[in-house]
């Protein structure tokens, strides 16, 4: 099947071989945006008929041929610039696309490319199925619409929960629509955060300078901004449980809103040593375990907690969720247990309960956006648990990652990279503005040659496109000052955004220009067989006064060999002067390209890394054996692991990140140069090293041979 244009431009499907009978009017001579035809000076235009291509009058043509950028998949529309970018790397940058996480703080594309009509059929959507309504009301659970039938029936269309994956990421959705606002049939009610009919959020724009940087961004390494760390965070959902036995009672659930991490208790329980002294008391009333009259009951017990699992730099409780294990059914073989005890429980359950609504409002709805904060626990089916099992208690945690060592970040055309170094932002490098002076602090530093040896350009097309918005949105920032710059704002946007503003009035712009963010105002939208050239993007570039490649301003300490001069000065001398270096900034010898662009943080998160998938043998320092953690000391947690690829590694090498390597790889080493030695002994073979002597040898394979008999007379 294929889809093609009718002469009045609808779209149709029809079988191939139909399409190759057809004359299809080739997209070359088709002008998408009218949706009219361009015939050459004779009236005619070229079509494709029977796998050959030929001018023809425009009467006789039967099809329209799509637009080509709808040739591509869904997830390749959103690239720009295709047609500036390796094929190669193109199909790399799909894959890419895929992977992924959405943002806290994500922004749309200042260049896109518009083609993003599939939005609105997203799996993620939930329509509207009725002719018409109005939402009144949207909660936790649902959004509730009213029907315009005598009954005034109201429907209630529930909100989907957060989807968790391994490795700490979710995907949220959120309510598209508002309390009040009438809605019809096919209306987006709920769908996936960062996700409109027009348009998609899968990063940050970041001002990019590519630079050397002094050797730092060696291998595809990338050094990050603290505050661009901060951009690019996330938040996961992570859930834990614990199990209330009869032996056992609730003594402590961490409040909602606590801060906390890897190792911190959130759920404490009182586990019984004397269960049946314990019981008789209680049921005697002779003592207790909260600071009732009689006898503290809690020197029988011994104090068992859930903690908060490894990996967790910053997390907060959001939610808890406590269910009775009602009906469980007692073997007849065995006696129905004592409850006394772990229904001491009630009391700090109760408790707790009953306030946390207010505390979720209080702490969580005002530290964390709707769609996160909304997503609650639910009741889960308890019909496998074992008859001793009183309760169930499961409390959420809210973690928020950010941009880390190890970070995969990458750019919308294949070009990714690790993060090797997350710098203070005043050791950040400065661009200067040619038009006007104005300096921008750098927040990404990635390698030059990133972009020349993987062939795409396109990402260099993009930072001018970048300059161009940011410079528009600045000289309409000026000219809305005055009555005659304000005149002249329709004019200057006319020439670059053509038709899309023209009927509107100054007056309007400036509000939209005051009350939206920069992408949503200043944005290009491109196509991705893209029809602006990048002698057009030149031209606009000198007009506005802007350079692609910028000045550049260097922390001075950067740039000054403190080695030599440590060597030539006392130490107070070298104190000093050092000082006096603080905060100065000076200008490097060459202007450097510099931009902003799309960047998109992928699915692989540094804290999960556990193995090097290469046999490249690591020196510089001893494993340390006693403590078989799998990164940076953060814990034994999930030893299966993300893998290293081969770029990561030598990004970080090249950094020498060692330590990160070295607990990335410590389980690894081994694995690898024993399997490489099985493989060698396998076949009989005889190792020695530089000086000849023998490091191993077999027969393996007459020894495997013998077991295998042995084995079977054995079974006889």
């Amino acid at each position: 099947m294929f889809d093609v244009y009718t002469k009045e431009f609808e779209k149709i499907t029809i079988d191939y071989i139909d399409y190759l009978n057809k004359k299809v009017c080739a997209s070359e001579y088709v002008d998408y945006d009218t949706k009219t035809l361009k015939p050459n000076p004779e009236g005619q235009v070229e079509v494709k008929y029977r796998m050959k291509r030929r001018m023809v009058p425009v009467e006789e043509i039967d099809l329209i041929d799509l637009h080509p950028d709808y040739r591509l998949s869904s997830t390749t529309r959103r690239i720009p610039f295709v047609n500036y970018t390796d094929s190669v790397r193109i199909s790399m940058a799909t894959s890419m696309i895929k992977q992924a996480i959405p943002l806290v703080n994500a922004q749309s594309e200042i260049v896109r490319t518009g083609r993003y009509e599939e939005l609105k059929d997203n799996i993620m959507n939930t329509k509207f199925s009725y002719d018409e309504g109005k939402v009144t009301k949207i909660d936790e659970h649902n959004v509730y619409i009213q029907l315009p039938d005598k009954d005034k029936t109201e429907i209630a269309i529930a909100r989907q929960t957060a989807i968790q994956s391994v490795n700490d990421v979710s995907v949220y959705t959120e309510p598209k629509v508002k309390v009040g606002q009438k809605v019809k049939k096919g209306d987006i009610i709920t769908g996936a955060v960062g996700m409109t009919e027009n348009t998609y959020r899968p990063g940050v724009n970041a001002l990019v300078l590519f630079s050397a940087f002094f050797g730092k961004v060696n291998e595809d390494a990338l050094v990050i901004s603290e505050s661009f760390a901060n951009r690019v965070a996330s938040y996961s959902i992570i859930d834990l449980s614990i199990d209330v036995r009869t032996s056992a009672c609730l003594k402590w659930i961490a409040p909602i809103g606590t801060k906390v991490k890897s190792g911190d208790k959130v759920i404490t329980l009182f586990a019984g040593k004397r269960l049946d002294e314990i019981n008789r008391l209680l049921n005697q009333k002779l003592g207790g375990l909260f600071g009732e009259e009689g006898k503290n009951l809690s020197e029988y017990t011994v104090e068992e907690s859930l903690k908060v699992p490894n990996n967790i730099d910053e997390a907060w409780v959001s939610d808890v969720y406590v269910q009775k294990n009602v009906g469980a059914r007692v073997p007849k073989s065995e006696k129905k247990p004592d409850y006394t005890f772990s229904n001491q429980s009630e009391k700090p359950i109760k408790e707790y309960m009953d306030t946390i609504e207010e505390d979720r409002k209080k702490y969580i709805y005002k530290k964390f956006p709707e769609y996160v904060a909304a997503d609650r626990l639910s009741s889960i089916q308890l019909d496998q648990k074992n008859y001793k099992v009183v309760y169930n208690i499961r409390i959420r945690l809210i973690k928020r990652t950010i941009g880390m060592v190890g970070s995969k970040i990458t750019n919308r055309y294949g070009g990714k990279g690790v993060v090797s170094e997350v710098r203070p932002d005043e050791l950040m490098p400065v661009m200067v503005e040619k038009a006007t002076g104005k300096q921008y602090r750098v927040e990404v530093c990635m390698n030059p040659y990133s972009t020349i040896n993987r062939k795409i350009t396109g990402v260099l097309v993009e930072t001018e496109l970048g300059q161009i918005a940011h410079r528009l949105h600045g000289m309409v920032e000026e000219y809305k000052k005055t009555k005659a710059g304000q005149k002249k704002i329709i004019p200057l946007l006319s020439k670059y955004y053509k038709g899309r503003y023209d009927s509107m009035t100054p007056e309007e712009f400036i509000k939209l220009h005051e009350s939206k963010p920069l992408e949503e105002v200043y944005y290009f939208e491109v196509g991705c067989f893209s029809s602006y050239s990048p002698e057009e993007i030149d031209t606009w570039m000198n007009e506005l006064s802007l350079e692609a490649q910028s000045q550049i301003l260097m922390p001075e300490k950067e740039i000054t060999d403190l080695d030599e001069l440590r060597d030539n000065l006392s130490p107070e001398e070298f104190d000093k002067v050092v000082k006096s270096m603080e905060g100065k900034m000076v200008p490097v010898e060459k202007n450097l390209q510099c931009g902003w662009i799309t960047l998109e943080v992928l699915y692989h998160i540094p804290t999960y890394f556990n193995k090097v998938t290469t046999s490249l043998q690591l020196t510089g320092g001893d494993i340390n054996s006693r403590y078989n953690e799998p990164i940076l000391g953060k814990g034994r947690y999930r030893e299966a692991g993300q893998k290293i690829s081969e770029m990561d590694l030598w990004a970080l090498l090249s950094r020498n990140v060692v330590p990160f390597i070295e607990k990335s790889r410590e389980n690894t080493v081994k694995e690898d140069n024993q399997s490489f030695l099985n493989q060698l002994l396998g076949l009989g073979l005889t190792i020695t090293d530089e000086k000849g002597y023998n490091q191993g040898g077999s027969d393996l394979k007459n020894q495997v041979a013998t077991m295998k008999n042995k084995f079977r007379l054995k079974k006889k």
